[in-house]
């Protein structure tokens, strides 16, 4: 509960009022919202790429309670006997419609070849990063409860959709091409019930945890969980925020981006105080290479393959997400660098990543924000951050 409670930071009393079928839910992009499309263009708001990640964070919520979430890439649900995972149940499968609907307006774009290249490095053999323009602004999105799952009440559905929410908006992204600065969104949960406005917490988890209960419920033998454990946990996961002032951000990054009317794109697009710093791929860069570099005992700590687990390649997403900087106020930018590390990667290289990550970024102290401290990444990208935020599941603390 307590990693959960820190995550979110919202709770309100149970309620017990009747529900209406429909809500409104208001998505403001702080970072350009990525869905994909044709040839890797994103022309529009594409539902698939919102459900998927979605689906994702729930999967990592319910596998971190110690529920079920099947392998999505074996569409192994439901079973020989017709049960299905407590993933499946709630998002559907084939042949079983998801418990809910979500819609909005139609967004659609024609600059869907436009994009801004960045190259942190004149080496030749870099050869930068291509951002599309992606979606920025309000999306008024509607929520319809289709079906509950067994020994589930309407506010339960709602709670856990809300806590995916509120977990994303907080700390994580919506959506593909996180990893790539995509997908920062605030979200305002919009209801007449005045009790349905704020994430009820512990009506989530007590939902979530109540799935395992139905009569429909799949089990798995222990070799298969010791498999999907693999998969995303949010008892694997880590997060931080960091808050630094820049007074000319097009001053300090225009000669690693171009072409120019692109960058304005993105530093004017919002009223001020304005805009999206695309500062991702410069922040990836300079990751990379210190886990490159880093060394013990005159020794690699990561391996070729395990840097590239860690920081993705082609054809493979990275574990460590970071997203472009935005303003919190007339003064600071903030950017997020979270991700998680499966059981797969050997227990001691969990441990180096960890910290690694905290000496990188200058960490103190976890769970409150504080001034970083000697932080090797923020001196190679040329930043002086003010604030940083850090938090992760301790062994000995339950979700």
């Amino acid at each position: 509960m307590c990693f959960l409670a820190v995550a979110v930071d919202k709770s309100v009393g149970e309620g017990v009022e009747p529900v209406r079928n429909v809500l409104e839910v208001k998505i403001k992009t702080l970072t350009p919202l990525w869905t994909g499309g044709v040839d890797r263009r994103m022309d529009r708001i594409h539902e698939t790429g919102i459900l998927g990640s979605l689906r994702w964070w729930y999967e990592a919520i319910v596998r971190g309670l110690g529920g079920t979430a099947c392998d999505p890439s074996e569409h192994s649900c439901p079973d020989s006997n017709g049960r299905l995972c407590d993933s499946c149940v709630v998002f559907g499968t084939t042949g079983f419609k998801r418990a809910f609907q979500l819609e909005w307006e139609a967004w659609v774009t024609p600059e869907i070849n436009a994009r801004l290249d960045v190259k942190v490095t004149s080496h030749p053999k870099h050869r930068g990063w291509f951002l599309g323009r992606g979606f920025l602004g309000e999306i008024e999105a509607f929520l319809t409860l289709l079906r509950l799952p067994q020994n589930w009440q309407p506010e339960q559905l709602i709670h856990t959709l809300h806590l995916i929410l509120v977990l994303i908006a907080n700390w994580g992204g919506l959506g593909p091409k996180t990893q790539q600065g995509y997908g920062v969104v605030e979200v305002e949960w919009k209801d007449e019930q005045e009790h349905l406005q704020q994430l009820n917490l512990q009506t989530a988890i007590e939902g979530i945890r109540r799935l395992r209960e139905r009569v429909d419920h799949r089990d798995y033998t222990q070799k298969e969980r010791d498999r999907l454990r693999n998969w995303p946990s949010l008892e694997s996961f880590f997060f931080s925020k960091t808050r630094f002032s820049l007074p000319e951000p097009k001053c300090w990054i225009q000669d690693k981006v171009s072409p120019e009317e692109e960058l304005d794109w993105y530093l004017k697009t919002t009223c001020p105080p304005a805009g999206v710093l695309p500062l991702a791929p410069i922040v990836r860069y300079h990751l990379r290479q210190l886990i490159r570099e880093t060394k013990q005992n005159g020794h690699f700590v990561f391996s070729h393959s395990e840097r590239h687990r860690l920081m993705g390649e082609q054809g493979r997403k990275s574990l460590i997400h970071v997203s472009h900087a935005y303003p919190v106020n007339e003064e600071q930018w903030e950017l997020r660098i979270w991700g998680w590390l499966p059981n797969s990667l050997p227990e001691e290289k969990r441990v180096a990543v960890i910290d690694r990550l905290c000496s990188w970024l200058g960490i103190q102290k976890e769970g409150n924000w504080h001034k970083p401290i000697n932080g090797q990444l923020w001196t190679k990208i040329g930043l002086g951050p003010e604030e940083i935020c850090w938090f992760r599941q301790r062994v000995d603390e339950n979700a």
